[in-house]
């Protein structure tokens, strides 16, 4: 039997006695019962008139908050059902959003109030549901979404291509590609269309995830199915292949490219100059970003980065100073990486005083060094039996707020 006037009774009854405290799941009921009656809260313990019973659940919220507990998934879904319950779908999806976004939990409960709530599958029962999925997505919220996706199927729903297509986005970004992929089977299996930057996508994220075998599945399904991969396929293909050290490969499948009629752009020629300059090649490397500047494309600093570091491991410091110097003249400005890298070339090659001058410039251009800057240098000094000022630069590198790693405290 539902006696929820008792309950009211009850909870004034509690609410004069000092000696008992009413918990989260107290209110959560108090707040169930006043949606039920469509009762306005007095929470000075007076009457309870008739009225709009969300006046009632938020001002339970309210007390929720006052005697500092948290709300919990209950005190959710029921604020939830109490607002679709009297017609008030747009404050209850307002509520949904703000449930979400703060990351208060929500369970499948959740999800199927929210699907109920609109009671029918009208085409705009399905815009607004797509539009909150996509809401989601956009906020980082991918799980949520997945899980009202799912709601909406359970319940009935036909999402659309759309909304595969942001969902399958948005769990490759969050790491969730094998959720992805299932979906992408969906698609397949109900003959929706597959356009190419969905496979860029998927392709994307089984390489970064080094999964290049199935990245390529994708790519030869694309071929069968008539879709054209463009720039974006090849060079996430290319940087998989770099990846997990098959250069070989990359190389095969840049010529097959090309051939194709597929333009390279810096992207692609960046993936290749950094993998074989980690091969050691690096004069080639250079060669290549030569192509690539007479071409049109613009190299990044990540690739000179790779060319300088790649003639350093080699003691080639002319060299790696040559294209430091050229990357400036190119309008890249060098970051605290690419000043590390030359320390380190310096420190190996027993150059302290040239690669101590390298800080003091970065120091006077307001580049700070970092914990591996500091710890490169101090790392060379001790080895070249400069005792005292690695220990004085040790101190600096406290005194400028950077941790000192591992290797600092074992040089």
């Amino acid at each position: 039997m539902k006696h929820f006037n008792t309950v009211f009774s009850l909870f004034k009854f509690i609410s004069s006695d000092p000696r008992i405290h009413p918990d989260i799941y107290t209110f959560n009921l108090l707040m169930n019962c006043y949606f039920h009656l469509n009762h306005h809260v007095d929470m000075t313990g007076g009457g309870g008139g008739r009225g709009g019973g969300r006046g009632g659940g938020f001002a339970v919220l309210a007390k929720i908050l006052r005697h500092g507990f948290h709300p919990n998934v209950i005190t959710f879904n029921t604020l939830l059902k109490g607002l679709f319950r009297e017609g008030k779908s747009t404050q209850a999806l307002k509520l949904f959003q703000i449930i979400v976004n703060n990351g208060y939990p929500c369970n499948e409960v959740t999800y199927r109030v929210v699907i109920n709530g609109f009671g029918n599958k009208t085409k705009e029962s399905r815009a607004t549901l797509r539009s909150i999925i996509d809401s989601l997505c956009n906020e980082g919220q991918v799980n949520a979404a997945f899980s009202l996706f799912q709601e909406m199927i359970d319940r009935g729903f036909e999402p659309k291509i759309v909304t595969y297509k942001k969902l399958i986005h948005g769990l490759c970004i969050f790491g969730e590609c094998e959720t992805a992929l299932n979906l992408f089977e969906e698609m397949s299996e109900k003959r929706m269309s597959l356009d190419v930057r969905t496979f860029n996508i998927l392709v994307d994220a089984l390489c970064k995830d080094q999964r290049t075998d199935e990245a390529f599945q994708l790519f030869e399904f694309m071929l069968q199915i008539g879709k054209k991969p463009d720039v974006i396929t090849y060079n996430s293909l290319i940087r998989g292949l770099c990846l997990s050290d098959q250069l070989n490969n990359a190389i095969k499948l840049f010529e097959n490219m090309i051939s194709q009629g597929v333009l390279p752009n810096a992207d692609t020629y960046n993936s290749l100059i950094v993998a074989i300059c980690k091969k050691g090649m690096v004069e080639h490397a250079e060669e290549l970003l030569e192509t690539v500047i007479t071409k049109g494309a613009k190299p990044n600093i990540y690739t000179h980065n790779a060319l300088i570091d790649g003639y350093c491991l080699q003691g080639k410091m002319e060299r790696a100073e040559r294209v430091f110097d050229s990357m400036v003249d190119r309008g890249h400005e060098p970051d605290v990486f690419s000043y590390t890298i030359l320390i380190n070339g310096y420190c190996n090659a027993k150059r302290l005083d040239d690669a101590m001058r390298l800080v003091e410039i970065m120091n006077s251009i307001g580049l700070k060094p970092d914990a591996l800057t500091y710890s490169t240098l101090i790392d060379g000094l001790q080895k070249d039996g400069r005792i005292f000022i690695a220990q004085e630069l040790f101190k600096d590198m406290q005194d400028c707020g950077r941790s000192p790693d591992i290797i600092t405290h074992e040089a």
